[in-house]
């Protein structure tokens, strides 16, 4: 079950107050995809993630933080996103993962491209999907390569569920199983990933269809908690 609270915040780019709802706790029931997106009761929770502030446009966690672009930057910086107007929610996590890239922030920009993904997984727009999956696999493939070692099997698993979800099934396969970045338990989620590539799957799956990825379920990414 989760809690939400309604809060008057005060922009920290335009200064205009507004009222935001902000996520108090939550829990989810059921498990994870296989790119670690949570179960449907968690997933409505998504609108609640980010905050906009409704004068300037302003996008982040909380609002009320300072940003370190003016309003007429941060407006170029989304700009690539205005035409997503299908996906209100969608549109501000690619603007919010943009405002990331600028800011050399590579992680979270991977994860809130893959969040807009999965807006677009919820409404069936498959195309739109891939879009988003597309510059999210473009942080996933670099950081698979640049983060620590015990930071790296997530974005390699991530990277392959990336490819899959793509229709780039001869790119899952080349992946290496016996990367030394991988535990056991890791490696037979790529061996899966590899399992479903062969079958030219493109469909969502869950970690919970194989018996050996149960022993170490993964936590899906947080929402963002207001405070």
């Amino acid at each position: 079950m989760s809690t939400l609270a309604e809060y008057e915040v005060t922009c920290a780019v335009c200064g205009e107050k507004s009222r935001q709802t902000g996520l108090g706790s939550s829990s989810t029931d059921g498990g994870t995809d296989l790119d670690g997106r949570p179960a449907p009761s968690l997933r409505y929770t998504m609108q609640y993630w980010l905050q906009e502030c409704p004068n300037c446009g302003y996008i982040e966690r909380n609002i009320t933080l300072p940003a370190n672009k003016t309003a007429a930057k941060l407006k170029q910086c989304y700009q690539p996103f205005d035409e997503l107007t299908d996906a209100p929610l969608a549109a501000r996590f690619a603007k919010y993962a943009c405002y990331l890239s600028h800011e050399g922030n590579s992680p979270d920009a991977c994860d809130h491209f893959l969040y807009a993904a999965w807006v677009y997984d919820d409404m069936k727009k498959a195309t739109r999907a891939r879009t988003m999956r597309r510059f999210a696999l473009d942080f996933a493939h670099d950081l698979a390569s640049s983060v620590l070692k015990s930071q790296r099997c997530r974005y390699v698993l991530l990277k392959a569920d990336l490819l899959r979800r793509m229709g780039r099934f001869a790119a899952v396969l080349e992946m290496n199983e016996k990367d030394d970045a991988l535990d056991e338990r890791d490696r037979w989620q790529l061996i899966f990933e590899k399992e479903l590539a062969l079958l030219a799957d493109e469909a969502a799956h869950s970690i919970e269809e194989h018996p050996k990825l149960l022993s170490k379920m993964e936590v899906p990414p947080c929402p963002h908690l207001w405070k």
